[in-house]
């Protein structure tokens, strides 16, 4: 092999992903835009849409009479703890699906924290550890039934997705409705009663 032969060999290998590099340089708006309207992610044996396991959730809630809640039609003032968070999520929501999906649960954390203690099913415990452990403990103690359970650990999942999973990309319109999914779920828990 000579000089020339081995050069001729190296540019032919190299042409190919020099090409393909360029047009992806030349053709990476239209690529982000793509990307960004993505709504479902599949990859070997993981296959994550957020839109249609929201709307599961959604159907799931409503056997159990629990209905998606719309904001109020007219802006409180919230107070601190879940109906600020619910309210954050809500001004999240336009520009910033995921940190609303990411709050939304966090108002729902916070719902279950303040119905543990209220019923003496735990004492100061930290929430964001323990959410499956609290809803263990409200099941066992029969202040929460199967079925709220389960809906509750799938939001668990589907916000761990979203927040965790790699970059999930959701609409706004998705978000709005975990959203709702949590204001629902966060008034259900605040009327457990003993």
């Amino acid at each position: 092999m000579t000089f020339l032969d081995f050069s001729a060999s190296v540019i032919s290998s190299l042409a190919w992903p020099a090409c393909v590099l360029t047009i992806a340089y030349m053709f990476r708006t239209e690529f982000r835009d793509v990307l960004s309207r993505l709504t479902r992610l599949k990859y070997k044996d993981l296959d994550a849409d957020f839109g249609s396991a929201v709307r599961e959730l959604e159907e799931e809630a409503q056997k159990i009479d629990i209905s998606p809640a719309l904001p109020p039609a007219k802006a409180e003032t919230p107070t601190i703890g879940t109906s600020d968070r619910l309210a954050e999520a809500e001004r999240l929501l336009a520009e910033f699906p995921e940190p609303a999906v990411a709050r939304a649960w966090q108002s729902v954390e916070d719902a279950l924290l303040e119905v543990a203690t209220r019923l003496g099913v735990v004492e100061g415990a930290n929430v964001r550890s323990m959410s499956l452990s609290i809803i263990a403990a409200l099941v066992s103690n029969g202040h929460m039934d199967q079925s709220t359970a389960e809906l509750l650990g799938r939001m668990r999942k589907l916000r761990n997705l979203v927040v965790h999973g790699g970059g999930l990309p959701i609409s706004s319109d998705e978000a709005r409705e975990f959203v709702a999914l949590a204001r629902g779920i966060t008034e259900r828990l605040t009327e457990t009663r003993k």
